[in-house]
């Protein structure tokens, strides 16, 4: 017997429920066209932001401090930390609080950089501020200038070598002294010169280096904020929902309000 009781108690509700439905048609179509204008408001008024990728130029600096140094600056961001930022990066405050997120990506045999800004100029500010804030750092610069001191010896030594390696085979190709020289002797000669001129440019190109840390700008794309459908439905629906509710908590409010004082 419960259990038909229940059965007709669900089909009552059931009723009940399709019956205030049908009833409120009309208001609850207004709230949900309320609700979708609302969502496409929010969608085509938002703002759009630019979303950089850059690979990291690194002179034997480990990734994982350039990982922690960047999480870092991402953790000091989402705090609102932007005067503090400021003097570290040297980089305008408003430049820094125009970024909306940064992350890290050392999967791969690079180091990439993924910074989402609101406009292109704040984030090339910001950018530049980064290189600055990496390049910076006490053991960073300490260790490029090591480095370099360490290249700057290892490439005089070369040009020492590649100096005698050719007045050796000058002398082979002169024969001034009657020696008898072969084919091979001269081609060996001539390939240690050449790796070591390679060798001597890498150096170089090394001594040429100003930071021990750059940014290489890969791609900018232009990112709707909000270009997410379901955001869109989300917003629609919980905007709908809430005005129902209100709508309907103030209506039987007012007629429970009547029937007190009746």
């Amino acid at each position: 017997m419960s259990e038909l009781n229940k059965e007709i108690d669900l089909v009552e509700l059931y009723q009940k429920t399709l019956l205030f439905l049908v009833k409120n048609i009309l208001t609850f179509l207004v709230f949900i066209i309320i609700g979708i204008i609302s969502g496409v408001s929010y969608f085509y008024y938002t703002k759009n932001v630019i979303k950089t990728h850059y690979v990291a130029e690194i002179a034997d600096i480990p990734k994982v401090l350039i990982l922690d140094l960047t999480e870092k600056v991402a953790f000091e961001i989402n705090k609102g930390s932007f005067d503090s930022l400021s003097k570290q990066m040297n980089t305008p405050i408003a430049a820094i609080s125009a970024i909306k997120d940064i992350s890290v990506d050392t999967t791969g045999s690079y180091l990439n950089i993924t910074i989402v800004s609101k406009d292109k100029k704040s984030l090339s500010a910001f950018a530049k501020g980064l290189v600055y804030y990496y390049n910076n750092q006490p053991y960073i610069k300490n260790k490029f200038l090591a480095q370099k001191a360490a290249v700057k010896e290892i490439n005089e030594i070369t040009k020492a070598q590649i100096a005698k390696l050719e007045e050796i085979q000058n002398k082979f190709l002169s024969n001034s002294e009657g020696e008898k020289v072969t084919i091979n002797q001269i081609s060996n000669r001539q390939g240690e010169v050449i790796s070591l001129y390679k060798k001597k440019q890498e150096y170089e190109t090394m001594l040429k280096r100003e930071k021990a840390i750059s940014l290489i700008n890969l791609t900018d794309n232009l990112v709707k904020a909000q270009n997410n459908l379901i955001k869109i439905l989300v917003v629609s629906v919980f905007i709908s929902l809430f005005f129902s509710f209100i709508f309907f908590f103030i209506r039987y409010s007012y007629r429970l309000v009547k029937l007190a004082k009746k």
